[in-house]
């Protein structure tokens, strides 16, 4: 029995005759899925969030046009959230302005300049969070080809999740970082690939630097998704060269915005910091104060967000462990 096997495993095909093999998933196609879906939604899909609103839109207006409101957050004795943030969008905003106006004669007339930049903002996300997905897609691809299931699986999660194409154009530090994770986890899946373009020592920096961004700029609270990545980097790199890079990903980061918080705020503060220990540690309040979900909570949310994705990979599961569903009652 053994003998059969290698002498068919080193069957020569023959000449002319090769085994076929699937064409990879272009990034293109698939940035073109992502994308129609978020601009849909970005177009669509109305603010879910009473934060967004008040919390970040308010603020942003303020900052382009010098009216809006405030809200206790933004009070230098809490200081929770980050006005370096609202001032990479405001950035966004004043460099979309320009193309939109050369536009002008060709859109309808009901949209005013504020509505219009509204939805430009929109989908200027929908587009970034579509760009950063699709380079994620690329480096699983690159990683697993030529089995393409997980490029697959990747690619149905993140083009048919309800819950990103709510979270893709949403005005919220949780979106900003999401975005700079897939960008962090391209890098490390590159770096894992040992085939990429770019160095190793590139991918560690680019790694690190942008789940700095995601931590200090948007949601500290993504920071324990840092974990897992440094016990990966491990492998490659010695302790001291993390924390070397780490903290000048830290400085490339706070320099810049521990300036625009002083200005604003009128103080040195780290709204990072400061909502980790009013949430975490109750420093300064109550966090508490309007109400808590039950432990289950996340994982509803996680299960209504990749309902569609989850129910088409059970079934393709179901089909590759039974081919042919014919086979359970045919007789022996």
């Amino acid at each position: 029995r053994k003998a059969k096997t290698v002498s068919h495993e080193n069957k020569e095909e023959p000449a002319g005759q090769s085994q076929p093999q699937a064409a990879p998933i272009s990034g293109l196609l698939v940035f073109t899925v992502m994308f129609s879906c978020r601009l849909l939604g970005a177009l669509n899909v109305p603010i879910l969030d009473c934060d967004e609103v008040f919390n970040y839109w308010e603020p942003l207006h303020f900052s382009l046009f010098g009216r809006g409101s405030r809200t206790w957050e933004y009070s230098p004795r809490f200081a929770l959230r980050s006005y370096f943030y609202i001032f990479l969008h405001a950035a966004l905003v004043m460099a979309a302005e320009p193309f939109l106006h050369l536009l002008s004669p060709f859109l309808s007339k009901h949209l005013m300049r504020k509505k219009l930049l509204f939805y430009a903002l929109r989908a200027t996300l929908a587009c970034l969070s579509s760009v950063c997905d699709t380079k994620l897609f690329l480096s699983v691809r690159r990683l697993h080809h030529p089995n393409t299931f997980s490029s697959v699986t990747v690619m149905l999660f993140l083009s048919c999740s309800t819950g990103l194409v709510f979270a893709s154009s949403a005005l919220l530090p949780s979106s900003f970082a999401m975005c700079l994770i897939s960008l962090a986890s391209s890098s490390l899946a590159d770096l894992v690939n040992r085939e990429a373009l770019h160095s190793e020592s590139s991918l560690r920096d680019r790694t690190i630097l942008c789940m700095a961004i995601a931590a200090l700029a948007g949601w500290p609270f993504v920071a324990l998704l840092a974990l897992p990545m440094a016990i990966l980097l491990l492998h490659f790199f010695t302790f001291n060269e993390l924390i070397l890079s780490s903290i000048k990903a830290s400085l490339i980061v706070l320099t810049p915005m521990l300036l625009i918080e002083y200005l604003m705020y009128g103080k040195f503060v780290l709204p990072s910091l400061q909502i980790v220990l009013y949430n975490v540690l109750g420093v300064g309040g109550d966090s508490t104060l309007y109400g808590t979900e039950e432990w289950w909570f996340y994982l509803a949310n996680l299960t209504c967000s990749f309902s569609f994705p989850i129910l088409v990979l059970t079934f393709l599961f179901l089909i590759s462990a039974f081919p042919s569903p014919l086979l359970l009652f045919s007789s022996p």
